[in-house]
């Protein structure tokens, strides 16, 4: 199933979130990485709220690397872990 994302937003504004992971849980870095071919002939990859789900951080400056030597642009939603975020941006290609 597709990830999910719900927004509660109450009376003050204050915003709560319930997430669901769905098939986002079983990603791994070779998904991306057979793939290349078609990053190849991409524009961009856009990749979101990676810090919602365990392990992403961690295979991201690998993916971004390889896609970005495609000469494919990256972009990364950071929503989440902004610590987890600065390890990404620092692995550059």
């Amino acid at each position: 199933a597709t990830p999910a994302t719900i927004v509660l937003v109450d009376e003050a504004g204050e915003r709560s979130f319930i997430f669901e992971m769905g098939a986002a849980s079983d990603f791994q870095a070779a998904h991306c990485l057979q793939q290349l071919d078609l990053f190849a002939r991409s524009r961009f990859l856009l990749f979101g709220y990676y810090a919602l789900v365990p392990g992403w951080d961690e295979q991201l400056p690998e993916i971004f690397a390889r896609v970005r030597a495609t000469c494919c642009r990256t972009a990364l939603d950071a929503a989440g872990n902004a610590s987890a975020w600065r390890r990404v941006a620092v692995r550059r290609a």
